[in-house]
């Protein structure tokens, strides 16, 4: 069978002794060898899994057991979760990952309970979980009610409620009652500080009886996932190193390590066309909620950076994301856009080599369609050229494909040019639409398809210049 199958073109590995001695094997395998791990820990909402992203970019060893166990570990896990996989099934899948790793190097985990899900985490691994240095994010309470929002918002509220009811018992009647009032209400932010309240407790409960022989505590004044993730590699090495417990960072040249590092460092290495990271610009009207997703998917990126927010909109929710990010934001006039090119001098300031529109209603003006060929990206909430054109945004696009009855809709990434949803499409995803499905529904299941495919497009556009 193994000679059939590499004749079809297949990569095969024969295991000696059959799948029971790779069973042995897997299972020692979390006894020894002894794995180099820090444990990232923080209350519910922390951001940790952005964290933990954004370490990896920055060249760091990740294991991330919820990916593997197709959970986020609490009551409300399961939402938007694939299925679970079986506990055997998980156990090989996290020592492959396990056999990836430099063992010279420390590999960062996230804090997990003993069960993530209805998955164990072997005896053996969870015994080294627990005797690692654990590092404890201690970030401000309305950022963490705003990673679960960013988290859950978009989530069907049936869901919501199963979730709230599984911990009843904890929360008590009243808050219970509380929550799902919230809910009902549209009142998300309600409805996570109550779910906090209760993880909260556990949580503490938990750290309180931690055994780890080193728990230090990291407090920052903002949930910026990238900007934690760059001071916990440098903080981290430090401390640990003074306290004894030693393990290798990434190497790298220190001046690569730096936000604000200059080219004339290395003088060998300038060209006119040498550049560190693709700078992007996002251009939004809105509350920014792409263009949050946008810039998590690139915190930490060695590739490619948000440079610039660009919006129309004085009160847009884009302004305070960028803000949270550390992302400089330029606002613009209607007669500043149209009647001169100074938006032109701003782009080219900040090393703007792409930009993407996130939401942004104005047309955009052929003197910057023609600066930037084939560099400006709009994401379409329909199916084009279906449901395109001026003044088809928004609500008007979701309630205009109600009303023609389809069974289906999606979003459009697509070039810009002079005219309206009118540029070569790149990219499109659809999702059903149920019958008795409002226009409100199909608005957070289209969503739903922005948020999951928009920053990749991106970074594959991106890496083909």
């Amino acid at each position: 069978m193994a000679w059939l199958l590499r004749q079809a073109g297949f990569d095969v590995v024969t295991l000696e002794g059959g799948y029971k001695n790779y069973r042995h094997a897997v299972l020692a395998g979390f006894s020894e060898p002894r794995y180099p791990l820090l444990i990232l820990g923080g209350r519910t909402g922390s951001g940790k899994t952005k964290v933990l992203w954004a370490l990896q970019r920055l060249g760091e060893q990740v294991l991330d057991l919820e990916r593997l166990a197709n959970h986020k570990g609490s009551a409300f896990g399961f939402i938007g979760e694939p299925p679970q996989p079986k506990v055997e099934q998980f156990e090989n899948d996290l020592w492959q990952a396990l056999r990836q790793f430099d063992l010279s190097r420390r590999i960062w985990v996230e804090n997990e309970s003993r069960s993530i899900g209805r998955i164990y985490v072997p005896d053996a691994f969870w015994a080294q979980m627990k005797a690692a240095p654990l590092l404890q994010l201690d970030i401000p309470h309305t950022a963490r009610i705003q990673n679960l929002l960013d988290d859950y918002v978009l989530t069907d509220k049936d869901d919501l409620r199963a979730a709230f009811l599984k911990i009843e018992k904890k929360l008590g009647g009243q808050h219970l009652k509380a929550a799902l009032e919230a809910l009902d209400r549209d009142d998300f932010a309600a409805a996570a500080d109550i779910a906090l309240h209760y993880y909260d407790k556990t949580y503490q409960h938990g750290l309180d009886t931690n055994q780890s022989p080193d728990i230090q505590v990291f407090r920052f004044e903002h949930g910026d996932p990238a900007l934690i993730a760059r001071e916990l590699q440098v903080r981290s090495s430090l401390e640990l190193e003074v306290r004894g417990s030693k393990f290798e960072a990434p190497s790298a040249e220190p001046e690569l390590q730096t936000s604000n590092f200059k080219l004339q460092t290395l003088p060998e290495l300038q060209t006119s066309n040498f550049k560190l990271q693709t700078s992007i610009a996002i251009f939004a009207s809105g509350g920014g909620s792409n263009a949050r997703r946008i810039m998590e998917h690139f915190s930490g990126s060695e590739q490619v950076r948000v440079a610039l927010v660009v919006s129309n909109k004085a009160d847009a929710g884009v302004l305070e994301v960028a803000r949270e990010h550390g992302v400089p934001t330029h606002l613009i006039s209607r007669k500043s856009f149209y009647e001169t090119e100074d938006i032109l001098s701003v782009l080219q300031e900040k090393s703007v080599d792409f930009v993407v529109l996130a939401g942004f209603l104005w047309l955009v003006p052929g003197y910057l369609v023609r600066a930037f060929p084939r560099k400006i990206v709009n994401i379409h909430p329909a199916l084009l050229p279906k449901y395109g054109g001026k003044g088809m945004y928004g609500a008007h696009v979701h309630e205009a494909v109600k009303a023609a009855g389809e069974t289906e809709t999606g979003i459009t990434i697509h070039f810009v040019n002079e005219q309206y949803d009118d540029g070569d499409i790149i990219f499109q995803a659809k999702c059903p639409i149920a019958p008795d499905d409002s226009p409100a529904d199909i608005a957070r299941n289209v969503l739903r398809l922005e948020h999951e495919h928009f920053p990749q497009v991106i970074e594959n556009l991106v890496s083909s210049f």
